[in-house]
């Protein structure tokens, strides 16, 4: 990459990467690594890294792939031109962890990487990188969308809109709700549930039991998911009323 000090020619280095599996997830790290072999002279000089669109080959330099106003990431190095600064293989990482989780977010599948000199005018920055690199992403899937929502006690379907019949309860007997959760990852899954007004959607949980103004699970296997609605006393906290209530998943 850089200006090529014998020829005066510009030179960029393209990677083209699957992004399949991390597609609407959350992206925790993600590191590019790949190897410097060659530098100017041992001055460590900046090398950024851009996105581009995804090629299918036959490429030329008026043909190259759109690159993306944002500089990703950058690292400052120098490998390869003797031994006061050796190659070594994988001496170049960049941190690209916003780059991966906005290419999950976007649900992109194929998608380029380009690394450029910082100044793509300095002789002294051209360098050689070797043509394999690494992107290892370390992500999170979200849990799936809860499904059949109902009440474990008393027994009864649940509706999912305002007019759906009511569950009628008394403080003599426990109010249980349950969805059924899962998560695409290993490790277990949580489900928490909202209790609100029917009419006007206002939380109807008061602290005392409910502080982060929602009931957990806590972390456990795929499958159904249930709390209690907790009483007080002997008494329900929730009043008379009509109350309608939801639940996702989290981990």
């Amino acid at each position: 990459v850089g200006k090529n000090p014998d020829n005066g020619g510009v030179n960029r280095a393209l990677y083209q990467f699957q992004s399949a599996k991390v597609a609407g997830t959350h992206v925790l790290s993600a590191t590019l690594k790949t190897t410097e072999t060659w530098s100017w002279n041992c001055t460590p000089k900046q090398v950024d890294v851009h996105s581009t669109n995804q090629w299918l080959g036959g490429m030329t330099w008026n043909s190259q792939p759109v690159r993306s106003a944002t500089t990703w990431a950058s690292v400052t190095v120098a490998h390869g031109y003797n031994s006061a600064c050796p190659s070594t293989a994988n001496n170049v990482g960049f941190d690209v962890t916003n780059m991966m989780a906005t290419y999950a977010a976007s649900g992109d599948q194929l998608f380029g990487v380009e690394l450029v000199a910082h100044d793509e005018a300095d002789t002294t920055a051209w360098k050689k990188f070797n043509s394999a690199a690494t992107l290892t992403v370390n992500y999170n899937s979200f849990p799936n969308t809860p499904s059949q929502p109902q009440f474990a006690t008393p027994a009864a379907s649940c509706g999912s809109s305002a007019g759906s019949g009511p569950v009628f309860n008394s403080n003599a007997n426990n109010l249980e709700i349950e969805v059924w959760v899962t998560d695409p990852d290993e490790g277990g899954v949580d489900a928490d549930f909202w209790v609100t007004d029917a009419a006007s959607g206002a939380n109807r949980l008061p602290a005392s039991v409910a502080p982060k103004g929602y009931l957990q699970t806590g972390l456990t296997a795929d499958g159904w998911h249930a709390v209690t609605i907790p009483k007080v006393n002997g008494r329900s906290v929730l009043q008379d009323g009509s109350y309608a209530w939801r639940a996702h998943g989290s981990d």
